[in-house]
């Protein structure tokens, strides 16, 4: 059993809504699936994200989505897959609260995203580029539903060097190019996966701002001491001050330190309220 949960103060905000997502239940009903696709999502632990939505008492009309994650590990078209259905419920729940009034004032809405969690991902990988344009990247690893064929040559009609491909290529795939047979069939991701919300990733930006804030972590070998934890933050209403500084040890987890995920952090404020 694993679970996520998001916390916060009774006495600064009010729950409006709590969205679990249940990744093994979406890809049970997920009938575009093959066998071994859905297999391979439906796992006993990294398949949880839990979204909450907290109006501020203090600025009513201040309305916050929060989601949290904890994505499968080292598979990259699992996780564009769960990450699909995140960003999806997060850009219908906030289109719905953008319309919802907001009280006595007649003020609008402004609904913040925030996505945070073990996204078993570092920061330049398909499932955080996902987040932060709203696209999956180019020749990334998709499900097969996902793929759309773009052009085809045969052996004989390869491009200008590019070498005839063989009989043997039967199943090589890479760069949105996949070699059936003889022939080069080239897939472009389809558009319907594709979401109108884009994320910051808020220790990247302060990094650029404030190099000398954040520390950098260098992974050991065996992957360990990496950042696999992020928060990103939709910043058109609310603007990231501070980050947790990172640690620099690289070998965990140890004695003092028994997790084997680096903590993260961050201070994000309403950007009226630094006007």
């Amino acid at each position: 059993m694993e679970g996520v949960c998001v916390l916060y103060l009774k006495d600064r905000f009010d729950s409006c809504e709590v969205v679990p997502i249940r990744f093994n239940e979406i890809a049970a009903a997920d009938k575009n699936l093959t066998q071994r696709e859905r297999r391979s999502l439906q796992v006993g632990s990294h398949n949880v994200a839990l979204i909450s939505v907290l109006r501020d008492r203090v600025m009513p009309n201040m309305i916050y989505v929060i989601g949290t994650v904890h994505l499968i590990w080292q598979r990259t078209e699992c996780q564009l897959w769960q990450m699909h259905h995140v960003l999806r419920e997060m850009e219908q729940l906030k289109q719905k609260y953008e319309k919802i009034p907001t009280g006595g004032k007649d003020e609008p809405a402004l609904v913040s995203l925030v996505l945070a969690g073990d996204f078993n991902s570092d920061a330049g990988s398909p499932p955080i580029r996902y987040a932060l344009s709203g696209t999956p990247p180019p020749g990334s690893d998709v499900m097969n539903y996902w793929k759309l064929p773009e052009e085809e040559n045969s052996s004989g009609c390869e491009e200008a060097g590019s070498p005839p491909l063989s009989p043997s290529d039967t199943t090589s795939e890479a760069a949105g190019v996949r070699h059936i047979g003889s022939k080069r069939r080239r897939y472009r991701i389809t558009d319907t996966v594709g979401h109108s919300i884009s994320f910051t990733d808020s220790y990247a930006t302060y990094r650029e701002q404030h190099p000398w804030h954040v520390s950098t972590v260098n992974p050991s070998s065996n992957g360990e001491g990496g950042v696999l934890d992020h928060i990103l933050v939709e910043e058109k209403h609310v603007v990231c001050t501070s980050v947790m500084r990172l640690s620099g040890r690289t070998e965990l987890p140890t004695k003092e330190y028994p997790s084997d995920h680096y903590p993260v952090g961050v201070i994000i404020l309403p950007r009226s309220s630094l006007k």
